[in-house]
């Protein structure tokens, strides 16, 4: 068996030495545990661990990643960063004093001296020199516990070391990496999770996602039938990012790689007006879709008829995300400001705000969405800028989320992915970042706090405000379907109501998805009838049908 720092084409293979189990005093593969202990400490360690190892000249490993390992009893746990150059590694707190250096040899693990710290600790592994461009990984999981002995349990390039797919534009998704998807897929690929786009529909016959769509229950919502094909591209590039069919030797991956694609065209050309967007998120949540993703968006306050949808969508457990918007300015921007749903910001490769990304308090997390490659329409694939595409890389990661945690609430994937993002900007949550850039690895590893709140918004952030407050945003002259107004009536009073409404001239649609009634106006006098519903005492509510446009 070839050691490090020799070629090898070996498989994986990583064994603890026989001759090493009574120093470790555990089985391999025995899970440690220690009730009534405080939070561990790393402490007397063995002076030497020995294993025996051998990598793979043809898989190639990131630069850098970071992981959590299991710290058994603790609440706080170890962060691993692992890097691809140096000739050492070296365990140490965040303030970076070290208290204990590490260093490789071909079969020896060994400290030189004794680390006795509480707390989190970032290890750094680097590989020893002479490797002579062989891809190498070191996969360890450290198990901490604070006894007279304090064994550790060494499973080396076993269960879990981080999967890199064989998608040939996998190397050209820069934010992959950069969020630690290939670590979040160690411990979850997204399977049985469906997640709906919202969108301009899907290319249903893209051979990098026609595997991954729900073809039998897509629905457009622009001509009415049952084929969400998309006409533009937007949704197509946006459906790629979800979950384009991954290590299939084929284009990109896709973030939730295993989840599914249920395809929804709201927007055609003239945009999607908030009827319809309403409509399409109550027909998901009807077809089992546990998260929406939503790149859509347009700058005025939550339209009650979406906000009553998005209600029923989050009474049934199912995660919302939508774009924050691209003006580059403070402009709030629905639904992302609607209670209830995430508002994604864009980042760029070096964790700056993309200029075009929206700010403000509907702004709740951050995800990559600068020069993003993707499925494209007629098969192909393309970049493309904005908080659209931010989008779909959160939506992902909730679906990782919920199969990895399949008894979380919506409200605990939420704080998994909030909770745990890397803080950017003015340290908390801000308006330009929220609560940080979206680190998947972390998430999955770490998982949701113990609040039912996240605890990153908890004080009250725009829509997320406990106590309810503002959703965000300001009534403003966004567009609106022209001769189109809508009302809810309070019980008891719809028939009377209505009417009194033909009896004007004003033709009346009843919507029971919604439970409201779209009332065709004159051109021009929209405003001034809503006006007058809105002093009518059998009126719940009345607005207009704002149109939204892709982000």
């Amino acid at each position: 068996m070839e050691m490090m720092g020799l070629s090898s084409r070996d498989l994986i293979a990583a064994v603890l030495l026989l001759a090493l189990i009574p120093i470790l005093g555990v089985q391999a593969g025995e899970i440690m545990t220690l009730a009534g202990v405080a939070d561990p400490v790393l402490g007397n360690l063995p002076d030497a661990l020995q294993f025996t190892y051998s990598i793979p000249d043809q898989r190639s490993f990131p630069a850098a990643y970071r992981l959590t390992p299991l710290n058994v009893g603790s609440s706080l746990p170890l962060t691993w960063t692992v890097a691809a150059e140096g000739t050492w590694f070296a365990a140490a707190p965040f303030d970076g004093a070290t208290y204990a250096s590490f260093w490789i040899t071909p079969t020896t693990f060994s400290t030189g001296t004794v680390a006795v710290y509480t707390g989190v600790v970032t290890v750094t592994v680097t590989a020893p020199a002479g490797t002579g461009g062989s891809p190498h990984c070191i996969d360890l999981r450290l198990q901490v516990v604070d006894d007279s002995f304090s064994p550790v349990y060494l499973p080396l390039l076993a269960n879990g070391f981080p999967p890199f797919p064989d998608d040939p534009y996998y190397g050209s998704q820069w934010a992959l990496e950069k969020v630690g998807a290939p670590q979040a897929w160690a411990q979850s690929r997204g399977r049985g999770v469906l997640v709906a786009v919202l969108d301009t529909g899907v290319d249903l016959d893209h051979p990098d996602l026609a595997s991954k769509v729900r073809d039998d229950i897509d629905w457009d919502f622009v001509d009415g039938d049952g084929v969400a094909d998309d006409e533009h591209g937007h949704g197509t590039h946006v459906a790629g990012i979800v979950a384009a069919a991954t290590d299939n030797g084929l284009g990109v991956a896709g973030m939730g790689w295993e989840a599914t694609l249920l395809p929804i065209r709201v927007v055609g050309p003239g945009g999607a007006d908030s009827l319809a967007l309403a409509e399409a998120i109550s027909y998901t949540v009807g077809h089992g879709a546990s998260v929406i993703n939503l790149s859509v968006g347009s700058q005025t306050v939550c339209p009650t008829v979406v906000q009553d949808a998005v209600n029923y969508a989050h009474a049934r457990d199912v995660v919302l995300i939508a774009a924050a918007g691209n003006d580059g300015t403070g402009a709030g921007s629905f639904p992302a400001n609607c209670y209830y749903v995430l508002g994604v910001a864009a980042t760029t490769s070096d964790d700056a705000r993309a200029g075009f990304s929206n700010f403000g308090t509907h702004v709740t997390i951050a995800a990559p969405g600068s020069a993003i490659y993707s499925t494209a329409l007629g098969g192909g694939y393309e970049t493309r800028s904005g908080t659209s595409m931010a989008t779909p890389y959160v939506a992902g990661l909730a679906a990782l989320v919920r199969a990895r945690y399949p008894g979380y609430t919506s409200a605990e994937v939420v704080s998994a992915i909030l909770d745990n993002a890397v803080d950017l900007g003015t340290a908390g949550w801000d308006p330009y970042y929220g609560c940080g850039r979206i680190d998947a690895a972390k998430t999955l590893s770490v998982g949701a706090h113990d609040s039912a709140f996240p605890v990153c918004l908890q004080g009250g952030i725009g829509q997320w405000d406990e106590d309810g407050g503002d959703a965000g945003g300001a009534v403003s002259d966004a567009p609106f379907v022209p001769g189109e107004v809508i009302v809810a009536f309070r019980p008891g009073t719809s028939d009377r109501a209505v009417q009194a409404a033909l009896r004007l001239g004003i033709s009346a649609e009843y919507l029971p998805r919604l439970g409201v009634w779209r009332l065709r106006v004159p051109v021009g006098q929209e405003r001034a009838i809503l006006a007058q519903l809105l002093a009518d005492p059998a009126v719940e509510y009345a607005e207009l049908n704002y149109v939204v446009f892709v982000q």
